[in-house]
């Protein structure tokens, strides 16, 4: 318990935790009802259909990223999100995370429902994983922008994990990797807006 106090005195992530429950709680109560193991349930629970959302089913473009297939999946994005979102939320505070976030999944999931659309593939996607390669993306354009370090963490440090978590998308199967390129390029967007017009940006700097 004390290490958990001193986490969250230290990085002060509630928006990161929130996102985190809700993914969390979200997936117990679809195990718990059975939903999680058919497609019907999985798309009546939020998941993405790509053709859904050619129909107008734009709802599932938001809904998709608090849906995971399995317990690895959530883990997996619930690990990353903490991670890295711990030390984002610090610097740009909670409003900004909570933007970058929301913004990054549903732009992800845009690219991968027009990826999909443009090849008539008919795909069933869930997962926050655009959401959370946004908070990757995010994160190394705010490390970009204030001379490549923030605390213990490099833009290059960062840039070489980028790198290899998208480099293992491409090489497994079974990955949505529009949605994983898509929220890391709009978390980069969004973040340097976000950070760019902060009022407090250049306060600190002499």
């Amino acid at each position: 318990m004390e290490e958990i106090k001193n986490f969250f005195n230290k990085y002060k992530c509630y928006s990161a935790v929130f996102f985190v429950l809700v993914n969390v709680v979200w997936f117990l109560y679809m195990e718990i009802s059975g939903a999680a193991y058919t497609n019907e349930g999985l798309l009546a629970h939020g998941a993405m259909m790509s053709d859904a959302v050619e129909k107008g089913n734009y709802l599932q473009l938001f809904t998709s990223f608090f849906v995971h297939f399995s317990i690895q999946h959530l883990g997996n994005n619930m690990l990353l999100l903490l991670a890295v979102g711990a030390m984002l939320e610090k610097h740009t505070g909670s409003v900004r995370f909570t933007i970058i976030y929301v913004a990054s999944g549903i732009g992800g999931n845009i690219v991968s429902a027009f990826w999909h659309m443009q090849r008539n593939n008919i795909v069933l996607s869930a997962g926050a994983s655009g959401a959370v390669f946004g908070i990757v993306g995010g994160f190394l354009a705010v490390l970009i922008l204030n001379k490549g370090r923030i605390d213990d963490m490099t833009a290059n440090k960062l840039l070489i994990f980028a790198a290899l978590s998208l480099y293992q998308g491409f090489a497994s199967q079974g990955i949505d990797n529009a949605a994983h390129v898509g929220g890391f390029l709009c978390g980069i967007l969004v973040a340097a807006v976000c950070e760019l017009t902060r009022k407090d940006r250049y306060v600190n700097e002499s």
